[in-house]
């Protein structure tokens, strides 16, 4: 009888047994230097909180946020809000919108966007004011969007992570009868995503991410 907003954050060890319980939130994404988790909680925003153990000290960032991440440098986190994408400074708190009001050509901005390696672009699933759904790349300089649209998204879900040299993505796409696999794309104008030769063919795959050293590769796989 539980509910996506009954969902904990949990921590597990991948050398020991050891798992800690940060409480109610989802969608949770390290800093750079491992010390703070952000985390999404439903209806109440996206908040910061210390990994300290034996710390409960939590910041909200924003009420109306959604989908925060951190960036690969640990300078900036970036979240959904409506339909925009606020990048705010970690150590400033200083904040603003990628796209310049009057100039947003999406009405939604689904959750699970991504930090490129080097911090330079986000990768997300656009839905179109004209119905269209695009996979598309910001920049997160401030002197613009600079906005290259990828792929179409009409099958894709929004489930992203970057190969670690920072030229491709990955996501879990679904062709209508088929299972779920995952694709590569190259992070540039209208390319055609191919499907990654390194996954059971048997199985439907998602759940994707590259460790931030680039040495593991993890998704989930299910019959």
């Amino acid at each position: 009888n539980q509910s996506n907003r009954d969902a904990h954050v949990l921590v597990a060890s991948l050398e020991t047994d050891e798992f800690r319980d940060l409480g109610i939130g989802c969608m949770p994404n390290w800093s750079a230097d491992g010390k703070k988790i952000a985390y999404c909680r439903y209806g109440e925003g996206v908040f910061v909180r210390s990994f300290e153990e034996g710390s409960d000290e939590e910041e909200l960032i924003d009420p109306a946020g959604w989908a925060i991440q951190f960036s690969a440098d640990g300078l900036h986190v970036a979240y959904v809000k409506r339909s925009d994408l606020i990048i705010r400074n970690v150590a400033t708190g200083e904040q603003r919108a990628v796209f310049a009001a009057g100039n947003n050509p999406y009405r939604y901005i689904e959750h699970n966007i991504e930090w490129s390696p080097d911090s330079s672009r986000i990768v997300f699933r656009g839905h179109r004011t004209t119905g269209d759904i695009d996979i598309a790349t910001v920049s997160t300089a401030a002197n613009g969007p600079d906005l290259t649209v990828c792929c179409s998204g009409a099958d894709v879900a929004p489930d992203f992570t970057w190969q670690p040299d920072g030229r491709k993505f990955l996501f879990p796409r679904q062709i209508a009868g088929q299972l779920s696999q995952i694709y590569e794309v190259t992070a540039e104008k209208n390319q055609q995503p191919v499907r990654y030769a390194l996954q059971p063919e048997d199985r439907s795959n998602s759940g994707l991410d590259w460790s931030r050293d680039g040495k593991l590769f993890s998704f989930m796989s299910d019959k």
